[in-house]
């Protein structure tokens, strides 16, 4: 693959860009801010824009050109496009109320988790509903120990999905389950993102940690965009520096 041709660059959020709801490290966010001065770069993931605030936008310097930069909140359900110094929302695709409210009490139900608590667990997103099997705000070591196979999220999925034929469920980050409406996913937002820049499939890559059969990041790769893995954020700063001297040759 020929990463020199590429014009739009689309990076996964927890485990790509940073650990799991830890904010971007200065340097990562420095070689971004190089890399959208002369590319198209978009970031997704399962995170609402408030997460993204304080996750990912925080760590760039005042002088930060956003003009090239795009943002996917909750799975590719929204875009938002930096406008007259402001986040604009471009598309927002939302889970009806009272299929919220169901889907909400139905994970409370199966999770066992008492009423008045679900606000610990559970994040109603508008676009998506996710389902924290540790609590939203667990610390990072502990999310890395509950599910490290996955097998605990797959019989939680396999056990509520046949309830919803609206929704789509996935796994986000290290152990959460995202649900959004069917048919809205990463392969959703690239496509999405892709058509609103005037970019074809074949000028696009994406980058993630999670490409692998079931990761969150495996529904990227039913767009038909080019997909390239990674083992965590200090690879992805090598990998953007990569596309920085393939940029300047």
């Amino acid at each position: 693959m020929n990463k020199a041709v590429k014009k739009v660059f689309i990076f996964d959020l927890d485990g790509t860009l940073t650990e799991s709801r830890v904010p971007i490290a200065k340097d990562t966010a420095d070689l971004l801010s190089r890399l959208f001065e002369e590319k198209i770069v978009a970031v997704i993931s399962g995170a609402v824009f408030s997460r993204f605030e304080v996750q990912f936008l925080s760590g760039f310097r005042s002088t930060a050109n956003f003009e090239h930069l795009f943002l996917l909140p909750t799975s590719g359900a929204e875009l938002r496009k930096y406008t007259n110094g402001a986040w604009k929302i471009v598309y927002q695709e939302k889970i009806p109320d009272d299929i919220r409210a169901k889907v909400i009490y139905e994970i409370a139900k199966l999770a066992d988790i008492s009423r008045g608590e679900e606000r610990k667990f559970i994040d109603d997103r508008v676009g998506q509903v996710t389902y924290a099997g540790l609590g939203i705000e667990a610390p990072l070591e502990e999310k890395k120990k509950y599910d490290p196979d996955e097998k605990k999220r797959r019989d939680f999925i396999a056990k509520i999905a046949p309830l919803f034929s609206e929704l789509s469920f996935h796994m986000g980050g290290l152990s959460s389950i995202d649900i959004t409406p069917r048919g809205v996913d990463k392969a959703f937002g690239v496509k999405k993102l892709l058509e609103h820049v005037g970019a074809d499939l074949s000028e696009a890559l994406f980058v993630g940690d999670a490409l692998y059969k079931g990761g969150n990041d495996e529904a990227a790769k039913a767009s038909g965009v080019d997909i390239l893995a990674t083992s965590g954020p200090e690879e992805t700063k090598k990998i953007i520096l990569e596309f920085l001297k393939q940029n300047e040759k």
